[in-house]
């Protein structure tokens, strides 16, 4: 992801990368096993969580373009974290 974006790949932009991917990978597990329970509390809580970190996502990506530190394809991927936090917002009942 860091070349198709323009950003020079190093190590440190793959430990930021590779422990994201473990965090990411977290978050589908989680999604994955309540993804049939009830709603209740607990379910929302995770599902806010979620739509705000995809929204804080696409807001640094929109950052970093204008910023000139991405190119225009990180708006691609913003526009794919807005329409994931639409996608659980509409879901979260």
């Amino acid at each position: 992801m860091a070349e198709m974006w323009h950003i020079d790949f190093s190590y440190e932009v793959g430990l930021i990368g590779r422990r994201s991917g473990a965090l990411f990978a977290g978050f589908g597990t989680i999604f994955f096993l309540i993804g049939n329970s009830k709603p209740s509390p607990a379910r929302y809580a995770i599902v806010l969580g979620f739509v705000v970190s995809c929204l804080l996502l696409a807001l640094f990506g929109v950052y970093e373009f204008y910023g000139d530190h991405a190119n225009v394809l990180i708006l691609f991927s913003s526009a794919i974290e807005i329409t994931l936090a639409g996608a659980f917002l509409n879901a979260r009942n």
